[in-house]
Parts: structure tokens; sequence; C-alpha cells
């Protein structure tokens, strides 16, 4: 069984998991510093404004102690590599220009530290499709996009228990 620390949200995991046992830490830098040396992967699941300030913080706890781990995942919006135009920041008011180098500034931390890691891109989250992923590479382009809950979850608990996806960049999506 892999046991990993969840910060920020935790949208995809649940306890029903047999092969995965997660401890959720939100953002709270101490509760992250007391659980990094009783895990074996980390998951950023930090969609939103300012995740890069969270990241870089978990990031110089991680350095100063030496940890490792068998992966580090990080869930962000299909965009970051403008390989889509996510229409669904159009309602929100924040500055998507500005999430979006935040974003890129959170992976890159996260690729400075050389230990394994996956970033997915998540694109807007839909009910009832057809279960029936595929997996996008880093630099394609992506015309139109969805992806169900149970999706990702499938591609996440796969992430975490193998090694297809060391060391790239996936979009997830739902045929």
């Amino acid at each position: 069984m892999k046991k990993g620390l969840i910060i920020g949200k935790n949208r995809f995991l649940n306890d029903d998991l047999s092969d995965v046992n997660v401890i959720q830490v939100k953002q709270d830098i101490n509760l992250i510093k007391d659980n990094l040396n009783k895990v074996d992967f980390l998951l950023f699941d930090l969609d939103e404004v300012d995740a890069d300030l969270i990241t870089e913080d978990v990031i110089d706890v991680v350095l100063k102690n030496h940890n490792k781990f068998d992966k580090i995942i990080y869930l962000t919006r299909l965009g970051i590599d403008l390989e889509y135009d996510d229409q669904s920041f159009s309602n929100q008011q924040i500055d998507y220009q500005e999430y979006l180098k935040q974003q890129r500034y959170a992976i890159k931390l996260i690729d400075e530290l050389e230990q394994p890691y996956t970033i997915i891109r998540i694109p807007e989250l839909k009910e009832s499709l057809t279960r029936n992923p595929t997996i996008v590479s880093e630099g394609k382009e992506i015309k139109s996009a969805n992806v169900s809950h149970e999706t990702i979850t499938d591609i996440l608990v796969k992430v975490i228990l193998t090694n297809d996806y060391d060391n790239q960049s996936i979009a997830v999506l739902d045929d």
C-alpha cells in the first residue's frame, strides 16, 4: 500500500481505495512538516491563486529535511502549456495569465527537485461522461476537453502505483 500526503484539496482520492492511503493536510505547513517522513508520495491539489507560494514553502521544507519520495504529483489545469484555451475561467474574478504563471512556477520548482514526478493537466470536470481515457503528452494541441471525476481518480491511482508517467506532464481527457 502506498501512503501519500495531499497538499491542498482532496478532489480525487477517497477512503475506498485499497492500494492508496492518504493524509490530507490542506495548506498547514506544520502538519506538512510533521508528515513528510511518513509518506511515499506527495500530491499537490492546488487549483487556486497563489498555489506557487505554498508549493515553494513545501519544497523548502523538503530540501531542508532531504526528504525523498517515490513520486511527487502535481494536479493543474489544462492550458498551462497553452495547448488549450480554457474558457471556464471567464466567469471567475481572477487574473488568468497570473494564475498560469503561478502554476508554471510551482511545476518548475517540482521539476528542479530532481525526484520522480508527474504533472497531470486536467480540463473542466464533467459528470456522466463515457470513461474512455485519453492521455495527451505535453506540447500537443487540444481542441476540446472534458473529463470525468472517475477518470481522473483512475489515472491518479495508476500514476501513484506505477512508473508509467514518471517525469512527464500529461493531459487526461475522456473521449
